[in-house]
């Protein structure tokens, strides 16, 4: 009886040391793929490239979307990233705007695939691809002046 509370006790002082450290040590998916970005990364990434890629394979008949079939027009142009958070379901939402449709807002969720052990992104997929009901205020020109006096902010 003693051996058992003995173990009993070690157990109930081991335990929670052992999760507490687990809890520490464990990283959510999102910081393994946002914790270290620059202000570069947040600029320039692999999410706003499968955009641009999942956007190139609708025309070329490889991807059905039905947002993106309504706005045939607007697909030729390039894109401006207007705003880009950490997703919770994983990821990223990206709000974009096409330079030929410079009042529509659309927003992509791209899902980014991670190998915990490595913790790294693997790959990326577009899971949503929606435009907003509000209007953007901006023209075409705006998005370029934007682009011309702020070359950080890239075309896509």
């Amino acid at each position: 009886m003693k051996k058992l509370l003995t173990l009993l006790a070690v157990a109930l002082i081991a335990v929670p040391a052992l999760c507490s450290a687990q809890e520490q040590s464990h990283r959510s998916l999102n910081d393994i793929r946002f914790e270290n970005w620059t202000e570069d990364d947040w600029q320039d990434n692999d999410y706003y490239r499968e955009i641009r890629k999942y956007i190139t394979s609708f025309q070329q008949g490889t991807v059905r979307d039905g947002v993106l079939s309504m706005n045939k027009d607007a697909l030729d142009s390039m894109f401006i990233v207007l705003q880009a958070q950490p997703f919770l379901g994983g990821g990223l939402w990206v709000s974009i705007s096409f330079l030929d449709a410079p009042e529509k807002i659309f927003q992509v969720w791209v899902y980014g695939f991670v190998d915990e052990e490595k913790e790294e992104v693997l790959g990326y997929e577009v899971r949503t691809f929606r435009m907003l009901e509000e209007q953007s205020g901006f023209t075409k020109e705006d998005y370029l002046n934007l682009v011309t006096n702020h070359p950080e902010i890239k075309l896509w």
